[in-house]
């Protein structure tokens, strides 16, 4: 089972290294270019560089997660069809479950 700061919501560990710390919270090249596109001040361009390393690894968990999903779905090309909500929700949710079931067996299997 992953530890907590392994999950989607990820905490540090209670005495993370200076190595750990460096790796996730030093900027890429492409977020300052980014944070200069967007941020004018120097105050600026650090609040948003801030929230980008802080934010940015769950939502890419998500969005991996959701990109799987969609990956492993068959049948409508990733369109749901029917009209009625109820009917997209249990897509939705069936869809997730055999995701989620893929993922049970290769953890299981690595394991």
């Amino acid at each position: 089972m992953p530890s907590l700061h392994e999950t989607a919501y990820p905490r540090l560990k209670n005495s993370p290294s200076n190595k750990e710390l460096t790796e996730l919270y030093t900027p890429t090249a492409e977020e300052l270019a980014l944070s200069a596109q967007v941020a004018r001040s120097t105050g600026a361009k650090i609040f948003f560089l801030v929230l980008l390393k802080t934010s940015l690894g769950t939502l890419n968990k998500s969005e991996g997660f959701n990109n799987f999903a969609q990956w492993v779905s068959f049948g409508g090309h990733g369109v749901i069809a029917e009209n009625d909500r109820d009917e997209q929700r249990k897509l939705i949710k069936y869809n997730h479950l055999v995701a989620n079931c893929l993922i049970f067996h290769n953890m299981f299997a690595m394991t």
